[in-house]
């Protein structure tokens, strides 16, 4: 699956006319899977609910702010961080209390579609959206969806974390969206969403195979953790699972020790889910982890990242070269010797698929 990054970027605001530059406040962290900062306490108090708007409509879409107030008496507050994975933004925000609407003027300008879900870290939020209000605090999760009106309060200071989904990856897993907006969620499918969206940002930085089980997998999460409501296809919670165990096997399959147990501990379920997950999928935990593991030696072998066979078999778990060999001639039908001749020159990684 190919998911496509919504299109935030940066709009340069002109003093002249009164405005502030949102671009000002931004820092990015250099490297692979850099994060990108944005803090309006670097602008003078006055212009900081203007810059806040404009950091508010780069990164959570287009919204009104009526009201923002400053928590403290130093002026008013508030930061987001983004980090794009797999073509999912996730944002960690805090702010002073605030309050806004998306009506038409606001989804208009919005250049994507895309759903919001919000969790809530620590403090308190109201969204209303559909006809429905949701109070949330610490652990709850809710979904908005970016092409229908909505608002939003926070009463006082907030940290939050929110997962932003192109809505025509989301729609097809939640048939139901409009009854899963604005309902407030909490249970085990809720707090495997949230442990997956902290270890990916726990993570270092993933390659492109990495990243595409990391995104897909929080898509099936949110996808279950929304089910309740939005009245998901059977079984949402068993394909979350497996969606999310692929992406935390995509990030260690070098370790030799990674198996069914270790799988299901990192993951957080009980090893019978996890085998009834890839039961699901039609491949067993060890098969996948060993498909997975070969493909990502051939890939090598064939992209010149490797200088021998064995170099290859041990950077991705394999311990023993023999048996190395063997299952990668009953995998590909020729030994892995050829695939180091054939050198093709450098290639992406294999998709977890």
């Amino acid at each position: 699956m190919t998911l496509r990054a919504p299109a935030l970027t940066a709009r340069a605001r002109d003093r002249d006319h009164g405005r502030v530059s949102a671009s000002a406040v931004v820092a990015t962290e250099p490297g692979p899977g850099a994060d990108e900062r944005w803090r309006v306490g670097a602008f003078p108090a006055s212009e900081r609910v203007e810059a806040w708007r404009q950091v508010v409509a780069e990164t959570h879409l287009p919204w009104r702010i009526a009201r923002a107030t400053p928590a403290a008496g130093s002026g008013y507050d508030a930061w987001v961080r983004r980090r794009v994975v797999g073509g999912l933004s996730i944002l960690d925000c805090g702010c002073d209390p605030c309050a806004g609407s998306r009506e038409r003027p606001e989804i208009t300008r919005t250049r994507v579609e895309a759903v919001a879900a919000l969790l809530i870290l620590d403090g308190r939020e109201r969204i209303a959206q559909g006809g429905r209000v949701a109070d949330l605090g610490p652990g709850d999760l809710v979904l908005w969806d970016g092409a229908r009106p909505s608002a939003f309060a926070v009463p006082g200071r907030l940290r939050k974390r929110t997962l932003l989904v192109p809505r025509a990856e989301l729609a097809p897993r939640l048939p139901r969206l409009d009854r899963a907006t604005a309902v407030r969620l909490r249970g085990p499918a809720v707090g495997l969403f949230a442990a997956h969206l902290q270890a990916v940002l726990d993570a270092p930085p993933l390659d492109s195979a990495a990243e595409a089980a990391a995104a897909l997998a929080a898509v099936e999460l949110l996808a279950a953790a929304a089910a309740p409501a939005g009245r998901a296809e059977a079984g949402s919670l068993r394909a979350g699972v497996l969606a999310r165990a692929r992406a935390v096997a995509e990030r260690r399959l070098g370790d030799p020790r990674l198996g069914p147990a270790a799988l299901a501990a990192a993951c957080g379920v009980s090893p019978r889910t996890l085998h009834q997950a890839f039961e699901e999928g039609g491949e067993s935990v060890a098969a996948y982890v060993r498909r997975r593991r070969l493909e990502r030696c051939r890939d090598d072998l064939l992209g010149g990242r490797a200088a021998t066979v064995a170099e290859a078999a041990l950077r991705w778990g394999f311990v023993s070269p023999a048996h190395f060999s063997r299952v990668y001639r009953a995998r590909f039908g020729h030994p892995p010797r050829d695939a180091l001749r054939a050198d093709a020159g450098p290639t992406a990684p294999s998709p977890p698929r």
